[in-house]
């Protein structure tokens, strides 16, 4: 099970991704609910009583009668006749797409700044991810099946959260903690020159991230290889079926998009935007 929470709040983000929270996580979800003793005879760490209570405020844990419980709902595959009548339309509609239009209209359907309530997710049921980097210029957003993805935007999400992560080790080497707002202004000149099909553009870090993450390719000359749209760009769903999917909660949203990333054989994709 993996925990699923909005929030900007580091001190919380560090005590959901520790042992400590798997611990409690998999010691409050039996049928007894332990008193602080026994949590703390059974888990080893310091500063319980502290990130007990900062679980508790943010809705995470229940305290009543000196016992804790887990407070968080159990996300799992959605049987609902309402869910699978959505996902056969928003299926249906996607297929009659092109490639550089279905993978506009993945970033436009989710759900991005809808608030939610913590919950436990079932991790084989499929979800899709969401991360984004923007600056005044550019905006590079990814969805992915997986949190951790190879996105340049996962990327940077990654970094935000302070974790080592191996799968970004190449990435480390190359770019490391390089400035997001920086990152995309050099990025800009790139994608503008590619534009303008500039034949000769020089090579430097931030050209090879660029392709390291496959978002162009040189193939005489350089190309873009993901959908670039630019602020002008419109996009709109008709109208029943966005009202009728934006009445599914998020988690359903996440995993109505998770089966459709799978049923058109999609780990990931990337939209580029040009603001200017």
């Amino acid at each position: 099970m993996k925990v699923m929470v909005k929030t900007e709040n580091q001190s919380l983000e560090a005590i959901l991704s520790s042992s400590f929270f798997q611990e409690l996580g998999n010691l409050l979800n039996n049928e007894s609910k332990p008193t602080l003793r026994e949590i703390k005879q059974q888990i080893s760490t310091p500063k319980i009583d502290q990130q007990l209570d900062m679980l508790i405020k943010e809705a995470i844990v229940k305290r009543q009668d000196k016992r804790y419980s887990l407070l968080l709902p159990t996300m799992q595959a959605s049987t609902s006749m309402t869910y699978e009548m959505v996902k056969e339309k928003v299926i249906s509609y996607l297929a009659a797409l092109s490639l550089e239009e279905r993978s506009i209209a993945f970033n436009h359907l989710y759900p991005k700044n809808k608030d939610y309530s913590p919950f436990l997710l079932d991790e084989t049921v499929p979800f899709s991810y969401y991360a984004t980097i923007s600056n005044d210029l550019v905006t590079i957003t990814s969805l992915a099946t997986q949190e951790d993805a190879w996105t340049l935007p996962h990327y940077f999400q990654s970094h935000l959260k302070s974790a080592a992560n191996s799968l970004f080790e190449p990435m480390e080497s190359l770019i490391g903690d390089v400035d997001p707002h920086y990152y995309l202004d050099q990025v800009w000149t790139i994608l503008d020159k590619i534009q303008q099909q500039r034949r000769r553009i020089r090579e430097n870090i931030f050209l090879t991230s660029l392709q390291q993450f496959q978002l162009i390719d040189y193939q005489d000359r350089w190309v873009v290889t993901v959908p670039i749209q630019t602020s002008l760009t419109t996009f709109g769903l008709n109208h029943e079926l966005e009202e009728e999917f934006s009445c599914l909660s998020f988690a359903e949203q996440c995993m109505l998009l998770g089966e459709c990333l799978q049923y058109f054989g999609l780990s990931q994709l990337t939209v580029i935007t040009m603001l200017k």
